[in-house]
């Protein structure tokens, strides 16, 4: 498949607008010459682009090839779960409830077909509504699990970061200050700080 063939189906899938995956790293204009074929794109502005809009370059170039890279048969591809994250934040920047509803329908039909999202979509999504409707009350027990299981943890990278960031909507100050505490320990050690 050609780069522009497959930017164009990467883009439609993830909702997006020729300006909006631009991302401002190249011109509108460009990028829609890229897609048509009419320019080629360098591997540096492409990788750009990609990571401007969260999609994986992994999962991206794989599709260039005969057929997708091995992933689990029993779960989404990262790329679709990317798309579903990238829609869930796009929802909750404009306090679209109705639209979150949609997305959580979506991934319990995905769910049910026995082809379920990654665990941490729903924690993004119940975490999003969370901040939209400043009320917990609907945070299912497995995302209260994965928010304890964060800072129990002592393997702490970006993801477990980010991932604590968004809990912080779901916690008492007291708990958002413990947290903070064990993950600044937990990186003390990691990083051998006197």
């Amino acid at each position: 498949m050609k780069i522009g063939k497959l930017l164009r189906e990467t883009r439609l899938v993830a909702g997006l607008t020729q300006t909006e995956m631009a991302a401002g790293a190249i011109s509108e204009s460009f990028y829609s010459k890229v897609e048509r074929g009419v320019h080629n794109i360098d591997a540096d502005t492409l990788v750009e682009v990609l990571k401007a809009n969260h999609i994986n370059p992994v999962q991206f170039f794989s599709r260039t090839l005969d057929g997708p890279m091995q992933e689990s048969p029993h779960k989404k591809s990262i790329l679709d779960a990317g798309f579903m994250v990238k829609k869930i934040v796009r929802s909750a920047n404009k306090r679209d409830l109705e639209k979150l509803g949609q997305l959580k329908k979506e991934i319990d039909q995905a769910e049910e077909q026995g082809k379920p999202y990654y665990i941490w979509i729903s924690y993004v999504l119940e975490l999003m509504t969370t901040w939209i409707t400043h009320s917990t009350d609907d945070i299912s027990e497995p995302v209260k699990k994965k928010i304890k299981h964060l800072y129990k943890g002592d393997n702490w990278g970006f993801i477990n970061y980010e991932y604590l960031g968004m809990a912080f909507i779901a916690l008492t100050p007291e708990q958002v200050l413990n947290f903070s505490h064990t993950a600044y320990q937990s990186y003390e050690k990691t990083q051998k700080i006197p």
